[in-house]
């Protein structure tokens, strides 16, 4: 296993890298990690983005950084064709991520299904409207159900372009801005209006432990 693995992280919380290393290290994680500094709430530049912040409130800017640092990790790879693997700081894998993870990207490098983000944790809300498709293999399913999380995802770096066409801050209106306020907010809504392809594991290889160890960087 040696996939391109991005964790977003601020530079300044050297804490969560030295523990998420350890973790990694703990479960001989494969593949070696790039640490991408996340915008904070001191990076986002207000006068670009004031309308966005004025909506937001300012204790809350944080989310803003988070936003912004995926959709910079997706401009990374806009020129690369194959899969990313892009975390937050505050994931912790399932033991068994190495050997899962090998049978999911060789799913999805043959698969016929033109994916966008491949979810290995989340969290979904009670959607008693929609039903996942088991795609009857290697425990993945094609999402309907809303949910949330950023925390763990495969990126299909074919779409990067349609990811960020959709995603960029500056190409959402204010008001649909305000309904969501929230990167993992968004993503869902576009999997609900049929604008983007989501798949993810029924069974989740990850996890968040921020709010209870860490806290929130972001609101």
């Amino acid at each position: 296993l040696n996939i391109v693995t991005e964790c977003i992280s601020i530079k300044s919380d050297q804490h969560r890298r030295e523990d998420l290393l350890k973790h990694l290290d703990s479960i001989d994680f494969e593949s070696r990690v790039e640490f991408f500094n996340a915008l904070t709430k001191d990076d986002v530049c207000r006068k670009k983005y004031k309308e966005y912040i004025d909506i937001i409130t300012d204790e809350r800017i944080g989310r803003l950084g988070c936003w912004l640092s995926h959709t910079n990790v997706w401009k990374k790879y806009i020129n690369y064709k194959g899969i990313v693997l892009v975390i937050e700081d505050d994931v912790r894998f399932k033991p068994n991520i190495n050997s899962k993870l090998k049978g999911i990207l060789k799913y999805l490098e043959n698969t016929d299904i033109n994916w966008d983000l491949c979810f290995l944790g989340r969290d979904e809300h009670y959607d008693e409207e929609f039903s996942n498709i088991d795609l009857g293999s290697c425990d993945l399913e094609m999402i309907k159900k809303n949910f949330y999380q950023m925390h763990c995802y495969l990126a299909n770096c074919k779409n990067i372009s349609k990811l960020l066409q959709l995603c960029e801050l500056t190409n959402i209106d204010t008001d649909t801005f305000k309904e969501n306020m929230a990167i993992d907010v968004y993503v869902p809504k576009l999997m609900k209006e049929n604008k983007l392809t989501l798949l993810g594991v029924k069974h989740q290889l990850a996890y968040q432990v921020s709010s209870a160890k860490y806290g929130s960087n972001t609101g």
